[in-house]
């Protein structure tokens, strides 16, 4: 949850503005809150596309429509875990091959951030609890590319797949980065203020806001 609230010095000099009539205050808040949370939700969208390796299509529909409350907005960052290989991944090609004991298979790299760490299959945990094989690239019956993994003989039911998807962390872990919030913070701020003043001189001059 990304919250976007006011600097209350700001609103004394509105409300100063104002003649103390605390309606009028209050139409003006609403006023430069509508108008801001749309432009921090977009800033955040932007930091995030910027930052990590997912396609751009993920974090819109994780970045959910804000909602204005009277004194405040806000919006939520969600999503489902991801897929491994909805993040960036190098090479992105089938490395279980047929005719190949799978301790053989090449292994691959990826990355959950553009200028974060490389991580590498040989060293991924898989499974809940770790006990799964290394993570491998083959098709589903579909014909898609996925990362997978086999889970360890003694933590599968006798007649079920031992075969699953690698899952990733979503969105939402990467909007608690600091510069996500300090973009939210500084457009908020910026961007309330000019709103604001804007708000109170349309209520001064008799103008709808």
């Amino acid at each position: 949850m990304i919250e976007i609230q006011f600097d209350p010095r700001v609103i004394d000099e509105a409300l100063a503005r104002l003649d103390g009539v605390q309606h009028n205050l209050a139409r003006a808040v609403k006023a430069a809150l509508m108008a801001t949370a749309p432009k921090v939700r977009t800033d955040v969208i932007g930091v995030l596309e910027r930052d990590i390796t997912v396609g751009n299509r993920f974090v819109r529909r994780a970045v959910k429509a804000v909602r204005n409350r009277g004194d405040s907005a806000q919006f939520k960052v969600f999503s489902k875990s991801l897929f491994l290989d909805d993040y960036e991944l190098e090479p992105r090609e089938r490395t279980a091959r047929l005719g190949v004991r799978s301790k053989e298979w090449p292994g691959f790299t990826y990355r959950l951030r553009r200028d974060g760490k490389q991580f590498h299959s040989y060293g991924t945990p898989t499974g809940s609890d770790g006990t799964g094989s290394t993570p491998f690239l083959a098709r589903t019956s579909g014909g898609k590319l996925r990362v997978m993994y086999r889970r360890n003989p003694d933590h599968v039911q006798t007649g079920h797949d031992d075969v699953f998807l690698a899952y990733a962390p979503p969105i939402q872990y990467h909007a608690v980065a600091p510069q996500v919030e300090e973009t939210a913070r500084n457009t908020a701020m910026r961007i309330f203020h000019q709103e604001l003043t804007r708000a109170v001189d349309n209520i001064l001059k008799g103008r709808a806001v």
